[in-house]
């Protein structure tokens, strides 16, 4: 990690150190953190003054009990918030170390699209963080993997396009406190996800976070269903994708936190936990899982709903494409929220011997409208589909 003056426009401190994984029970993850070194153009003006500290969604603050020395911690599943304490000239910042990684059972991908380190496509990754409040200091932070584990992953002929979940957070007394529903569809493109049901309290919500990323959605009593899109960089790569959900009372309070399923893509085959596929014979994910400090345990399932052959060959018979609705507001990009609802559409492209085929399939909006789809071709007549 490179910590950059913004004034001065130069490097003023890095720091390096190793991070090495195994798997917990089946929701957690050992981090090893070792070989910490630390350089800095001033040692006066910018240090490390504290061990490095881990925010766990079950435990809080964690800290390593000294600056120098290897540290472990056993840590829940999801997105990682290590983080240096860093004196910058006087200025604190806590410097989010991993902040872009997610582990899961002592493996560890970008939570950026769940893209996978690879060890010919994608063995490094950087990512560069500026501090808009606080100190005026930029963040570059490199990470290469350089010990892979090989897996075999079963051949299947068949390759599970669209899932049913489930998840219900229970007290310590068995008794349910909050539960929801939710379809998943993979395209190419990415992950559609549709909350259907919720049972929640009067004051009970939830916030349903593929890979733990800004780009989630969240309902409440009043408004229980959602939907988001979570889309994939650059499908011919291996990905994954952890649920990450949160349940929660009032504004502030979380009462449970937990995994509500699990897609990993590896070539053509879908998988949950342990490399196993999604098949006909074995179609569902299931995990239960403490959800908090408070003991309350969450059950969560994962099934396959639909299977469909994989794509093969060379040439590409069918595509499709997902288009969503922006709105420019202060000079940043919010997507336009109607009824909860935002502009949605799918289409589907089909090539035959004799003909090109398009299908909508689905359009979703949070008012009436229309969508219109024309093609042009210089030996026919322009066709419209609504």
């Amino acid at each position: 990690m490179s910590v950059i003056s913004q004034t001065q426009n130069t490097t003023v401190l890095i720091y390096y150190g190793g991070i090495s994984l195994a798997p917990g029970d089946n929701i957690h993850t050992i981090v090893t953190i070792t070989n910490h070194s630390v350089w800095s153009t001033d040692n006066s003006l910018y240090y490390q003054y504290a061990p490095i500290q881990y925010w766990d969604v079950e435990q809080g603050m964690v800290k390593c009990p000294s600056m120098n020395d290897s540290c472990q911690m056993n840590v829940f599943d999801g997105n990682g918030w290590y983080e240096i304490p860093l004196m910058l000239n006087g200025q604190e910042l806590d410097a989010d170390l991993t902040v872009f990684m997610n582990f899961d059972q002592g493996t560890v991908y970008n939570n950026d699209f769940g893209l996978m380190f690879d060890p010919n496509i994608f063995p490094c990754s950087s990512m560069e963080t500026f501090v808009i409040v606080g100190p005026a200091y930029n963040m570059i932070f490199y990470y290469c993997c350089n010990s892979f584990k090989y897996v075999t992953v079963p051949d299947e002929d068949m390759m599970c396009t669209e899932f049913k979940g489930t998840s219900t957070l229970n007290d310590a007394s068995g008794n349910a406190l909050s539960s929801i529903t939710a379809n998943y569809r993979i395209s190419p493109l990415g992950i559609r996800v549709n909350v259907t049901n919720a049972v929640l309290s009067t004051d009970g919500n939830y916030d349903l976070n593929p890979n733990d990323d800004t780009n989630g959605c969240n309902g409440n009593a009043a408004s229980p269903n959602c939907n988001l899109f979570y889309g994939i960089e650059d499908p011919s790569l291996d990905y994954q994708v952890d649920m990450i959900l949160y349940f929660g009372q009032g504004e502030e309070t979380t009462i449970g936190t937990t995994i509500a399923g699990k897609i990993t893509k590896r070539g053509q085959v879908i998988l949950h936990d342990q490399n196993q596929p999604y098949t006909k014979a074995n179609p569902c994910w299931n995990g239960t899982y403490f959800a908090s400090q408070s003991k309350n345990t969450a059950v969560n399932s994962l099934c396959c709903t639909k299977f469909e052959k994989p794509p093969s060959g060379t040439t590409c018979a069918e595509y499709q494409s997902v288009t969503q609705v922006y709105q420019q507001q202060g000079g940043q990009q919010q997507q336009i929220d109607d009824a909860n609802v935002e502009p949605y559409l799918q289409v589907k492209y089909q090539f035959n011997n004799s003909s090109f085929v398009v299908s909508i399939l689905n359009f979703t909006n949070g008012v009436k409208s229309n969508v219109q789809f024309e093609s042009y071709s210089s030996d026919t007549f322009s066709q419209t589909c609504k």
